[in-house]
């Protein structure tokens, strides 16, 4: 994962200028939520699953400690957390706020289309996020478009990730069974 310095820059003298330290009897400066107000459970596993490119060999990227994904949320299925191990983990029920579940499914907010070649798909994207500002009053500050090159798994369900890993080199750790 980037660094302080590579996400926030530095100044002329080559110093971080955001450095966050969790010292003791002093307040937390970096603090992890396991707890996901914002985002429904299958998009945040789908981000997660996206972002740390669980299908591809190796990885995008991973957490220097598994263990981390306990803190962010997520429990295990089955498997071992650890180096070297595959894993299923799933949103733990707890840091899953009740009102998903009740005002949402994932076909609310994950939407999946093929396309015939790269044109269309911009076409279709620009044409898509126009009809939700202008329709659905979508702000456009707070829209993400996220489009995997998914060659190696086109039938991929990405609102249920599960996949084998060893979390080196590793294809996946995580599942949402948040139907």
């Amino acid at each position: 994962m980037p660094s302080a310095a590579e996400l926030f820059g530095t100044d002329r003298h080559g110093r971080a200028l955001v450095s966050l330290r969790n010292e003791e009897d002093q307040p937390q400066q970096d603090i992890v939520l396991p707890r996901c107000y914002r985002n429904p459970p299958w998009t945040l596993v789908t981000a997660h699953g996206v972002g740390f490119g669980i299908n591809r060999i190796p990885l995008v990227q991973m957490f220097p400690d598994p263990s981390l994904w306990r803190r962010l949320g997520y429990a295990t299925v089955s498997g071992d957390l650890s180096y070297d191990k595959d894993v299923i983990l799933e949103r733990n029920q707890k840091s899953i706020p009740e009102f998903f579940a009740r005002l949402l499914t994932p076909e609310d907010t994950l939407y999946v289309k093929t396309h015939e070649n790269a044109s269309d798909q911009y076409r279709w994207m620009a044409e898509e996020i126009k009809r939700l500002i202008e329709e659905d009053e979508l702000d456009h500050s707070e829209h993400l478009d996220r489009n995997p090159k998914c060659e190696t798994e086109p039938q991929h369900k990405w609102h249920h990730l599960e996949c084998s890993a060893d979390c080196r080199t590793p294809r996946t750790c995580a599942r949402s069974d948040v139907v």
